[in-house]
């Protein structure tokens, strides 16, 4: 599926919110990260766990049936799994670009702590996931920068 694909279904939830569309992680994750961007602009070691996540998310075929709102709350969760190890906006192709000013001090905190699990072997753990999940509440809905 390409992107056009996925804005036209992102398009129809906007448009109708009690509409249902199918998706996956990946075809998410493929409208959200660009992945050259990523090579060129990160770290190595940025690189290669965003990469990793990027293909955790690629090689997730199941098909999730989404309504607007919950098409939302996947969408945020994504990116904030993305977002904890490197700064979006640095390979993002979505609104991502204005969170420089939202919740520096939070998004260090939660990033140094994904640090640490990620070193020790963790990533794609439960305690991974819930630190994501706790991130994304956290910086985005509690910060308002998501509604």
């Amino acid at each position: 599926m390409g992107l056009c694909e996925y804005e036209a279904k992102v398009r129809a939830l906007s448009n109708d919110p009690y509409a249902i569309r199918e998706f996956s992680s990946g075809e998410i994750a493929e409208a959200v990260v660009d992945i050259f961007a990523a090579r060129d602009s990160l770290s190595p070691w940025e690189y290669e766990y965003i990469r990793h996540l990027y293909r955790h998310y690629l090689a997730d075929f199941r098909v999730m049936r989404l309504d607007a709102s919950s098409h939302r709350s996947v969408y945020l969760s994504l990116l904030a799994s993305f977002d904890i190890i490197a700064e979006l906006e640095q390979y993002c192709f979505c609104e991502a670009a204005n969170l420089r000013s939202v919740g520096a001090e939070v998004r260090r905190h939660y990033r140094e702590t994904a640090r640490e699990l990620i070193d020790r072997g963790r990533l794609f753990s439960s305690e991974w996931w819930e630190l994501c999940r706790k991130y994304c509440i956290e910086l985005w809905y509690k910060n308002g920068f998501f509604h």
